[in-house]
């Protein structure tokens, strides 16, 4: 089923609701520390349609935008969107989740800087981890993903546990609990908080292990 702008347009004027993140954190944090924001949202059919700015809007969707599935790029997507007189434009589409059942996002921004980080969280029946998206206006970058949950039985998402800060114009990403790599991956190990990071610098996110 393709995601055509007629929907894009009803779901633009269709009734606000604000959706409260549940992971927020203090308001006196360091002010290069990026803190859970809430988006408003509009929903359409099952896709939730979350406010950015002005006319730009953010759906996290399975459906391909018009564009045919393949085998290499399926499953739930990100889209920015923008709305115009005569209509609704699509300024970016991510690739596909595969065969992730969700892509539930966390909206991150701190006070120094108009960009805004999404982590959105993939998985089944336990997390995969959480891709990472950097937005600066109208510009979105898909920089990889967190491959890593919390260390548990049930394996839950990382991100309530995610500490994100900016050095500069380098971005890091460190952990409050200890952690799975490769959760239900063929590699999956037990690793310490203090021993495993990420960094996003120069366009690029990279995994940082230290022994």
């Amino acid at each position: 089923m393709n995601l055509r702008c007629a929907l894009f347009i009803a779901a633009l004027s269709s009734v606000i609701s604000v959706v409260y993140c549940s992971y927020l954190t203090a308001d006196n944090q360091p002010e290069n520390q990026y803190k859970v924001v809430q988006l408003s949202s509009q929903t359409s059919g099952q896709d939730l349609f979350y406010h950015f700015k002005d006319n730009l809007y953010f759906v996290f969707t399975d459906k391909p935008s018009g564009e045919s599935i393949n085998k290499f790029d399926y499953g739930k997507r990100l889209l920015l969107i923008r709305k115009e007189a005569n209509g609704s434009k699509i300024l970016f589409r991510s690739l596909g989740s595969a065969d992730s059942y969700i892509l539930r996002p966390t909206f991150f921004k701190n006070n120094r800087d108009d960009s805004l980080i999404i982590l959105a969280e993939i998985g089944t029946e336990y997390s995969w981890g959480a891709r990472v998206f950097v937005i600066r206006n109208e510009w979105v970058q898909d920089v990889g993903t967190l491959e890593v949950a919390v260390q548990d039985n049930k394996a839950p998402s990382v991100i309530p546990h995610v500490i994100i800060q900016r050095s500069g114009e380098d971005i890091t990403f460190e952990f409050k609990k200890d952690l799975l790599h490769n959760p239900g991956g063929t590699t999956e190990t037990d690793i310490s908080k203090n021993k495993i990071k990420y960094i996003y610098k120069n366009d690029k996110l990279t995994e940082i292990i230290i022994n």
